[in-house]
């Protein structure tokens, strides 16, 4: 993905980015992990980045790792 255009945790990129992984399956997050991993790892690992997008995608990943009771 074109991470130059996540410049704040609601720009429309980032808010697709998190619609497709919040409503995917555990599968289907599976197989995307190999693109969406490397995505949040320079982002998060950018600290010039907006600090409000790199908490937002913390949350995002908390989320997802969190067990589906």
């Amino acid at each position: 993905p074109d991470l130059r255009a996540w410049v704040s945790a609601d720009a429309p990129p980032v808010r697709i980015f998190r619609a497709l992984l919040l409503t995917s399956s555990p599968s289907t997050l599976q197989r995307l992990l190999p693109v969406f991993a490397p995505a949040l790892r320079s982002v998060l690992s950018d600290s010039e980045r907006n600090g409000n997008l790199r908490v937002a995608l913390l949350n995002l990943l908390d989320t997802l790792l969190e067990d589906p009771e």
